[in-house]
């Protein structure tokens, strides 16, 4: 986190005490370092995470991007006949550029976003995708949002996306 994400969020967003950085987050253990929390209110990112068993619904690189990797691969990629070790990494190096290419599509970033509910915010999507997943607790935090603007209050705090007119 210190070493990689931070420069590169600093880098692109360039945050100040007006203007934050707010990236969203899972639960690894490692986002939850005090040094890490320390070094992120030094350099004005605002760390969310998302609620535990939830990221594979509300993380838009697991519900598209890697999803459009995988799929593009595996119908690029052929396993060689006769196999052997060798042409199997040759098949499979040739098939990964196209399955980048696909995964890392602006279209296909802005579709995760748009899926996950995430942004534009879509409070009845996102709680609609958490009641099907079977890491539903029926006392889940998320579920305990019913308007929008609670849910964006949850994710966003004071950075919530304003209402437009």
């Amino acid at each position: 986190m210190l070493n990689n994400w931070f420069p590169k969020i600093i880098n692109k967003s360039k945050p100040s005490p007006t203007h934050k950085a707010l990236p969203l987050m899972d639960n690894h253990r490692t986002h939850f370092y005090e040094d890490v929390s320390n070094v992120a209110k030094e350099k004005g990112i605002l760390l969310k995470f998302f609620s535990p068993n939830m990221t594979h619904l509300l993380q838009p690189c697991d519900s598209c991007v890697f999803s459009q990797l995988k799929n593009t691969h595996y119908n690029k990629f052929c396993t060689p006949n006769p196999f052997s070790m060798s042409r199997y990494r040759s098949s499979l190096a040739e098939a990964l550029p196209d399955a980048v290419a696909a995964a890392s599509a602006p279209s296909t970033i802005r579709s995760s976003f748009i899926k996950t509910g995430i942004w534009p915010v879509m409070v009845a999507h996102v709680l609609e995708r958490i009641a099907g997943s079977p890491h539903t607790d029926s006392n889940a935090e998320s579920s305990s949002c019913e308007t929008t603007a609670q849910w964006k209050e949850k994710l966003f705090g004071e950075f919530s996306p304003k209402k437009e007119t």
